[in-house]
């Protein structure tokens, strides 16, 4: 079992997703950043989609009742055991019994994993325990909540490390596909969308991302249409916002690019005030 002490400043239980509900209105929610999520559960022997914690800014305080394995990915943090201990991320890390976690502030990215050997188990609602504001009861941690852990036999041996170049963190590259509007585009609306530099806003969350850097605009609002984590939509002011994995499932501004889902975990990534640069791609 595990102890909040304290929850940091938006740490969450999050697994793969809610799959199988879209049709009815609900969002996948999941990882942010799949990639590094997943890969720091496989670290552990758990499976890909297997619950952590994922936190952003500022991480959690643990307490841990049980000794057990943990792994960091995802945003660079320097977590420490017991204040002295220093944790590195993609490498299992014994804790014991009465051992005291503290995550720390975000040095580069915007989402960190804390994956824990067997799964934090959490309450389950619909297939999955990933919290979501408009969804479940609770959305984030709260102080003194304990979790219990799932059985797992997995065993420390060198090499289970991984060393990562951090690539994700630092690139700003978005790869993205033509939206479903985007043949609606002046030629000088497609130029300035592909050589414009944007930057993410402090207002951007787990719904959806927004850019400050506006795109003249003069296309109408659509009839409602299905979206997806990765739609980019053009608002009538001009404004660009990037869905995320909590977006809703349908939307009327124009869709006028997708993320590729490599690209979706890129941004995710992405600070405030971070800079980022579109690049189109075909689909293969």
């Amino acid at each position: 079992m595990i102890e909040i002490v304290n929850p940091g400043i938006y740490t969450s239980v999050q697994d793969g997703g809610r799959i199988g509900f879209y049709s009815s209105g609900v969002p996948i929610s999941g990882f942010m950043d799949q990639q590094s999520a997943q890969l720091t559960n496989l670290i552990l022997n758990n499976p890909p989609n297997t619950a952590l914690l994922e936190s952003t800014s500022l991480g959690p305080v643990i307490k841990f009742h049980e000794t057990t394995h943990i792994c960091f990915g995802g945003a660079m943090v320097s977590p420490r055991l017991n204040d002295r201990i220093e944790v590195p991320l993609y490498k299992p890390i014994e804790v014991k019994k009465g051992d005291l976690l503290s995550v720390g502030y975000n040095l580069i990215g915007n989402y960190s994993y804390l994956a824990i050997a067997g799964g934090i188990q959490s309450q389950i609602f619909l297939d999955s325990m990933s919290m979501s504001r408009r969804v479940t009861s609770s959305f984030r941690l709260t102080k003194n909540q304990r979790f219990t852990i799932g059985h797992s036999s997995f065993e420390y041996f060198t090499g289970t490390e991984i060393k990562s170049d951090n690539g994700i963190l630092l690139e700003n590259s978005i790869q993205v596909y033509e939206g479903p509007e985007y043949k609606h585009l002046t030629k000088n609306q497609v130029i300035e969308l592909f050589n414009k530099t944007f930057k993410v806003l402090n207002s951007s969350n787990r719904i959806a991302y927004l850019l400050d850097e506006k795109l003249k605009n003069k296309l109408l609002p659509i009839l409602s249409n299905p979206v997806l984590s990765g739609t980019v939509q053009l608002t009538p002011g001009g404004e660009l916002i990037v869905l995320m994995r909590d977006c809703q499932t349908s939307g009327g501004y124009p869709r006028i690019l997708q993320l590729t889902q490599e690209a979706i975990n890129i941004l995710a990534q992405k600070q405030p005030n971070s800079k980022i640069k579109f690049k189109k791609t075909d689909f293969e």
